[in-house]
């Protein structure tokens, strides 16, 4: 497996938005293809796990401030989920963000997943919520990398 960069508009990418329609949309009636991502042509980067042209799973992360960075997407294809795939791409996510300078990793995640950040040192912030965009239980969730 190797974990990679992707740009905008490539067929990388392509790939990474049926893989987010299928994992994070489609479950909850809703398409990727609606969303607004214009923020992934120049302030978001996208992570890919590959295995040669295969996708595995995708992790994004935002810019927020000098202190720190937004996870906004980690999307592991079924099949593969449990086998380092996700461990892998977050891993990528904190190496580049430390390499950059910033100090934390901020996220909102599904309270579904929330074990597998706690298991990767993230440790949850604030209460329970239901988010407006997907409408399950949610948690905020940090992690200090340098």
């Amino acid at each position: 497996m190797e974990v990679r960069i992707i740009r905008y508009g490539t067929d990388d990418y392509q790939k990474t938005l049926v893989l987010r329609n299928k994992v994070l949309r489609k479950p909850w009636r809703r398409s990727i293809y609606d969303d607004d991502l214009r923020s992934e042509v120049d302030k978001d980067v996208i992570f890919g796990a590959f295995k040669e042209e295969d996708i595995l799973g995708v992790g994004t992360l935002s810019h927020s401030d000098n202190k720190k960075i937004r996870i906004k997407y980690l999307a592991v294809n079924s099949k593969n989920q449990g086998k380092g795939t996700g461990t892998a791409i977050l891993r990528a996510m904190e190496n580049y963000a430390k390499e950059l300078g910033y100090k934390k990793i901020i996220l909102e995640t599904r309270l579904s997943v929330r074990e597998f950040y706690l298991k990767n040192g993230y440790r949850p912030i604030g209460k329970i919520f239901i988010s407006d965009f997907i409408p399950v239980k949610h948690i905020n969730m940090e992690k200090r990398i340098s």
